[in-house]
């Protein structure tokens, strides 16, 4: 079973081998993801363009369904959005789809949450005073059609 020890700044991972009577570690620093870019805002970010930084991103951003539905079948995430936000991601791929008179974000022909609801919660992470950046890219639109776009507006 695996041991973890911690003081603050770093962390130590221990464990015993499954297969073979050899013992393993692992060490990290320890850091808050959640702040990583306001914590490095004006060292190292600060004076750096968009297309100069590397962003941690998440692909199909929005497929983290929770229970049993055949939306499971689509899942590639476990975190939703404020989770992934809150480990450091800055870069979302989300797919729109209008399907029944509202906007839900897709992959391929697996429904996923409510746009409404990852907006909610980008906004929730926000408000609680996060200095970071978050890139929304929206691709792969379904069930739109210029009807949609003039009577949504």
């Amino acid at each position: 079973m695996p041991q973890i020890a911690c003081n603050g700044r770093a962390a130590v991972q221990v464990h015993v081998s499954e297969n073979f009577p050899e013992l393993y570690a692992d060490a990290s620093l320890v850091f808050n993801r959640a702040r990583w870019m306001g914590d490095h805002l004006e060292a190292i970010l600060g004076g750096k363009k968009l297309n100069q930084l590397a962003l941690p991103a998440s692909h199909d951003a929005a497929m983290y369904p929770g229970g049993f539905s055949f939306s499971i079948l689509g899942k590639t995430k476990d975190l939703n959005i404020y989770g992934q936000l809150a480990y450091g991601v800055r870069y979302f791929d989300l797919r729109p789809k209008y399907k029944n008179d509202d906007f839900i974000l897709h992959h391929d022909i697996i429904d996923g949450p409510q746009l409404s609801d990852v907006l909610d919660q980008i906004r929730q992470f926000f408000e609680e005073g996060h200095r970071e950046l978050a890139v929304l890219k929206f691709s792969h639109y379904d069930g739109f059609d210029q009807d949609v776009f003039s009577n949504s507006a």
